[in-house]
């Protein structure tokens, strides 16, 4: 309690000494601090308790936990958040206002338990006058709810994203002039800066706002408007006058203002001149307020047939888009975590971000304008819309405070305004052709036409988009494919689908079908564990190895074609979906970093062919601890190192000693690496200019030897049954090797099938008399999962070693020498006893799991003696649940280790097997 006595007589010293320096200048400060919080889905704030509010600091969220355990669900309803603050007598003479940059997602406002105001929406800024309810000379009390609860009449209604609640962005105290540039609508900066005409001779700049009369005596004021370059330099002034009323509100214009030989804002040099315009009053020259802008001066178009120009300069947009969360912080980023995003973009060389699914924080426009990054933002219409008079308009206003909050943003060349909105009308009518009124489909086209319109009114300059999953015909027969300037495709074949070719399909059918309207991909992705490698990655196994295959013929389709504009990789970053159950559970893991922010191998990769400095990058570098089977009779292992370049060829240098200069082939070049057991010191260098550029790792290498009798210095065998993935567990430290055949002396299966989960449609379709072997092919190749299941796995972190399987092996071998050992046994019934809930965001083949749970019943038997008998997972504790068991073996008379399994009619299984020595 004496902290924050202290801090609230500080406050209040500090604005006294601030506004005494600035005397009439607007002050802007945070209340971010000292908050308290508590849940509680009261209305009422006289139903609020007194005990158990917490303190936290702003910006904050509710969700930054709940969203990743294994618990259904996660918190979504009533946040309140107070705290008190001062407010010096002066202010009796002034406006004062708060500013919330965002609160997810309906928003209500009280000062000294007076009601102030409400705001509906989740990722745009607002704003309230607080003036009247103020005590001046003493404290002050803010009250906040905040409700994170779905509402069918505000979007978005659905996403493969967290709807995280909370204020989860910075809240400000404003002090203005009673005369003012007004913001209070829109919560922008009050002045809206355009640049109708922009060429490499002159430019042209109009200036707009809104002047606000908050005083009582009727005012003459001046309108000052200074622009000053890069260097600093003012290159044009002018001063405008204007009459005000007590009362009232005026608009302002201000036009033509011309620059000659403008310097450019490009991508390269993002050139920011700044744009100050000073309100005065005119009788007595003092001034009222003052808003300072960027201004960029650049020029673009896209063109149906050649793609993208940006100051006449054709550019393929090669981008990502981005959630704003973060680990173990939700979406309650500080500035600098945000303005660290686009750092990490821009050194990876993207020239693009889509700020997907919905408006951000401020400071991420703001860089991208500072480090010269394209971007288009859009509001949060996913998936569906309601169909009544208040959704649309809760659209509206959204349209209209994302382009008035983001308008003086040079990076900004695009507003959009949809995300697969017919996504939920696929899914849903496929089991129930009644789920829509017959009017949605124009009931859609009609939105999407009044936000286009809404866009255009405020903004005429900037291109309309709409990005749409991979339908062409759903969306051509709704008319969505004609309303925007640019269509935009989500498209994931040979990510959800088998065939890449089908992208090729998919972008040459759109030129065709639309020849006048330029083409983007809105979304390509595919989903990495950080974990799990493979050097025979498979669609679908989230090995970082796939990956790299699959950006690379993404890529290359769009350079093959000037039609089409460019795309974006979905996403930058690992982002939290509680309903997602992939390889790591409630993330979606397509970014090109985790959600730590730790690059991924394709992070390196796009690094090497977007930069135009030089570029060499060991693409598996933060893999340090490895483990591999010896070469027979030897006592290294081989292993494949790439790096990735924008050089014509590299070399590499392991524990000193160098390979062949290699050449590279779609900026990559593969070398075998002979690895040591212990510490291995790779080195890649290429020479740009005579200079040498190098990447460097140490990489602790455990080899198990390939003769397990011959030599004994190994300590542990860790597999993943099933599985031809390796998975590296950061925390224990271990590496889990591929399944694979025994071979005498070493260890491995003897028999048995890999489990996957076959889908309803698959097995239905299979008992068929009348399906030949080749349409069960076809259907079983388009299937996403070719092993294991992709489901989350209760009770373990480690999903990856539940997830697959080895069934009714005749036994495993493991030719160890005499001695004490311990081994553990994974294990994860993965048949489920009822259909699993469909997810939206699966945007391929959509047949999924729904199979009885087997009465499996079986007994772990080692060296011909039952250890784990009568086991039943689907009984004792369930599907979908991890399981280890754990004995000590000692092995005699040179008999090794062999595990059996006996089982009924149904096949036991291993997940995984661990083998310890001990002794």
């Amino acid at each position: 309690m004496i902290r924050a006595k202290n801090y609230l007589l500080l406050l209040g010293i500090f604005l006294i000494a601030v506004t005494i320096d600035a005397q009439s200048i607007s002050i802007k400060k945070s209340i971010n601090s000292n908050w308290k919080f508590i849940k509680n889905q009261t209305d009422q704030i006289d139903e609020l308790p007194t005990e158990n509010w917490k303190y936290v600091n702003l910006p904050h969220t509710w969700n930054d936990n709940d969203v990743l355990d294994d618990e259904p669900g996660y918190y979504q309803g009533n946040g309140w958040y107070k705290r008190d603050f001062f407010v010096p007598s002066y202010g009796e003479e002034k406006r004062i206002f708060v500013l919330f940059e965002g609160a997810n997602q309906v928003t209500s406002v009280y000062i000294n338990n007076n009601f102030i105001g409400q705001h509906k929406g989740g990722y745009t800024a607002f704003t309230f006058d607080i003036t009247e309810q103020l005590l001046f000379g003493q404290t002050n009390q803010i009250l906040v709810k905040v409700n994170n609860e779905v509402d069918a009449d505000i979007p978005p209604l659905s996403g493969d994203f967290t709807f995280y609640g909370g204020i989860y962005r910075d809240v400000w105290i404003i002090e203005k002039e009673p005369i003012h540039f007004d913001f209070e609508k829109y919560a922008d900066s009050g002045i809206l800066i355009s640049t109708p005409e922009v060429n490499k001779d002159f430019a042209l700049v109009n200036i707009k706002g809104l002047l606000s009369n908050k005083s009582t005596e009727y005012s003459e004021l001046q309108i000052d408007i200074k622009i000053k370059d890069p260097s600093n330099k003012t290159v044009f002034e002018t001063i405008s006058q204007i009459e005000l009323p007590a009362g009232f509100k005026k608009e302002f214009s201000i036009n033509d203002l011309k620059i000659t030989s403008p310097i450019l804002w490009s991508l390269k040099t993002p050139n920011l001149y700044r744009v100050s315009v000073i309100l005065k009053d005119k009788q007595n020259d003092r001034v009222l307020d003052e808003v300072e802008n960027p201004l960029g001066f650049r020029f673009y178009h896209f063109d149906p047939d050649e793609g993208f120009f940006l100051n006449g300069e054709p550019l393929k947009i090669i981008g990502v888009s981005r959630h704003q969360d973060y680990a173990n912080i939700g979406n309650g980023l500080s500035n600098e975590l945000h303005v660290k995003d686009v750092e990490l973009i821009k050194e990876m060389g993207a020239n693009f971000l889509r700020i997907a699914h919905y408006p951000q924080d401020p400071s991420i426009l703001e860089t991208c304008d500072r480090l010269g990054i394209l971007a288009s933002v859009e509001t949060p219409l996913v998936n569906d819309i309601t169909l009544s008079d208040s959704f649309f308009e809760n659209s509206h206003n959204m349209m209209k405070e994302m382009i008035f909050q983001n308008y003086n943003h040079p990076s900004v060349i695009a507003w959009c305004y949809m995300n697969e909105i017919l996504l939920g009308y696929k899914r849903k009518t496929k089991n129930d052709p009644n789920a829509y009124t017959s009017n949605y489909f124009s009931e859609v086209k009609r939105l999407a036409s009044e936000m286009d319109s809404i866009s255009k009114a405020l903004d005429s300059e900037r291109y309309t988009m709409i990005v749409n999953h991979g339908e062409l015909d759903l969306y051509s027969k709704a008319g969505l494919s004609e309303v925007a300037d640019l269509n935009a495709w989500n498209l994931y074949h040979g990510w959800y689908s088998e065939n890449f070719e089908n992208l090729d399909k998919h972008l040459d059918e759109h030129y065709k079908k639309f020849p006048n309207t330029p083409l983007l991909i809105g979304e390509y992705g595919a989903g990495v564990d950080p974990r799990l490698r493979s050097e025979e990655p498979i669609r679908f196994d989230f090995t970082h190895d796939w990956a790299v295959k699959y950006h690379k013929y993404y890529v290359d389709a769009m350079n093959k074609r000037p039609f089409v504009s460019g795309g974006f990789v979905w996403n930058f970053a690992d982002f939290g979906s509680e309903f997602r159950v992939d390889a790591v559970p409630h993330i979606n893991n397509k970014g090109l970093v985790g959600i730590d922010r730790v690059p991924k191998d394709v992070y390196y990769w796009y690094k090497a062919i977007l930069n135009e400095k030089p570029v060499v990058e060991i693409g598996s570098k933060n893999w340090t601890k490895r483990t591999g089977v010896s070469l027979i009779d030897e006592k290294i292992t081989n292993q494949t190192i790439e790096v990735y370049s924008n050089l014509d060829s590299v070399y590499l240098i392991h524990n000193g000693n160098s390979s062949e200069w290699k050449e590279l082939v779609e900026n990559v070049a593969n070398f075998q690496i002979k690895f040591e057991n212990g510490s291995n010191f790779v080195r890649a260098i290429g020479i740009s200019d005579g200079e040498e550029i190098i990447d460097q790792v140490t990489i602790e290498f455990e080899i198990i030897p390939y003769n397990l009798k011959e030599y004994s210095n190994w300590n542990l065998i860790a597999v993943n049954l099933g599985d031809h993935r390796n998975f590296y567990d950061p925390v224990t430290r271990i590496n889990w090797l591929p399944d694979k055949k025994y071979e005498s002396g070493n260890w491995g299966f003897m028999g048995g099938e890999v489990y996957y989960k076959k889908s309803t449609f698959q097995s239905q379709t299979f008992k068929q008399k009348n399906v030949n072997s080749n349409q069960k092919n076809d259907i079983s190749k388009n299937l996403k999962i070719k092993f294991g299941s992709e489901k989350n796995i209760l009770g373990t972190e480690n999903d990856p070693l539940f997830q697959s399987q080895r069934q009714g092996f005749d036994s495993y071998r493991f030719d160890v020498n005499d001695g004490k050992y311990e081994i553990e046994f994974y294990l994860a019934e993965l048949e489920v006893d009822s259909e699993s809930k469909e997810l939206i965001y699966n945007l391929g083949n959509d047949q999924f799991d729904s199979t009885s749970p087997a009465e499996r019943i079986f007994d772990i038997l080692i060296n011909d003696k039952v250890i784990f008998p009568g086991i039943n997972l689907a009984k004792n504790i369930g599907a979908e649940r991890a399981e280890i068991y754990k004995t000590e073996v000692l092995v005699k008379n040179d008999s090794g280790i062999t595990i059996k399994l006996n089982s009924g009619k149904i096949p036991g299984f291993l997940n995984a097997i661990l083998l310890r020595k001990i002794l």
